[in-house]
């Protein structure tokens, strides 16, 4: 999905659905360019506007369709920003993912299952399949599940901020070479926002308590096997006071937070005012 191309689709049907409202025909809307009117509602954008909205265009159509400003032009009001600024989240976070991995995943760190996948992962790496043979009862989100719960987490923690942040730096910008504009937010003010967030230092403690119980475990299940030098020696599953502990701190974050579940799809992006027929 190119966010620039679903940006630039909401703006159209903005535009078309103030202009039925209004009851406005396109001169009233663009004196000097009427026929451009006509390309916006239908999300048309061709050699001479590749970005649909030019400044001047901007100024006229917020002024006659008595928009608030530009950026709700854009961007939508509040209540259509609630409904997709989400997936807008996730986008970024995805995006993100893959330019700055590592510290992305400890950000996410804060949700403790993720914690959980991402240090028995990093013991795979550094061990192979001894793990198993230590950690039996241990298994593994294959189907990134937790990463997307981790998402939601942030969200549900920094959605005002992410907002504020959003609406301060494209508030005086426009549609020309939106997709860079978007790409430059996520690699700047998100980017900050997650990784000098309040949640990022507690997401590190907890994957690094996570892997010191790991290896002490280990260590403990190790030092209990039969010796040599020794006709009998306690056999004790540690491994069942990891799972425990794991569960516990599971526990306790659901106390603190709440059941956590995704609460934006994909379907977001088509905002319900816009489907008003």
């Amino acid at each position: 999905m190119k966010l620039d191309e679903e940006i630039y689709r909401m703006i159209s049907q903005r535009v078309k659905y103030r202009k039925k409202d209004k009851k406005l025909q396109n001169i009233d809307i663009l004196l000097n360019d009427p026929n451009v009117v006509s390309n916006i509602v239908n999300n048309k954008r061709y050699k001479k506007n590749p970005y649909l909205l030019t400044p001047t265009y901007a100024f006229e159509i917020v002024k006659n369709l008595r928009f608030t400003d530009s950026y709700t032009l854009i961007w939508g009001n509040k209540i259509e920003r609630e409904s997709y600024f989400g997936m807008l989240f996730f986008a970024g976070m995805n995006y993100l993912l893959k330019k700055k991995t590592e510290l992305i995943e400890k950000s996410l760190s804060y949700y403790v299952p993720h914690a959980y996948d991402l240090a028995i992962r990093e013991w795979e790496n550094k061990y192979g399949d001894g793990i198993s043979l230590l950690f039996p009862n241990l298994k593994i989100d294959k189907d990134n599940e937790n990463s997307l719960l981790a998402m939601q987490l942030l969200y549900n923690h920094y959605k005002e901020e992410f907002f504020e942040r959003h609406a301060n730096y494209f508030s005086n910008l426009y549609t020309t070479k939106l997709d860079k504009k978007i790409t430059n937010f996520f690699e700047t003010e998100l980017l900050d926002m997650i990784s000098n967030g309040t949640l990022f230092n507690r997401g590190k403690e907890f994957i690094d308590l996570i892997l010191q119980t790991l290896s002490l475990t280990a260590e403990m299940t190790i030092d209990s096997l039969p010796g040599d030098d020794s006709k009998f020696h306690p056999q004790l599953d540690f491994s069942k006071s990891v799972d425990t502990f794991i569960k516990s701190m599971i526990h306790y974050q659901e106390q603190l937070e709440g059941e956590i579940v995704l609460t934006d799809s994909l379907n977001r992006w088509t905002v319900d005012l816009m489907n008003i027929k």
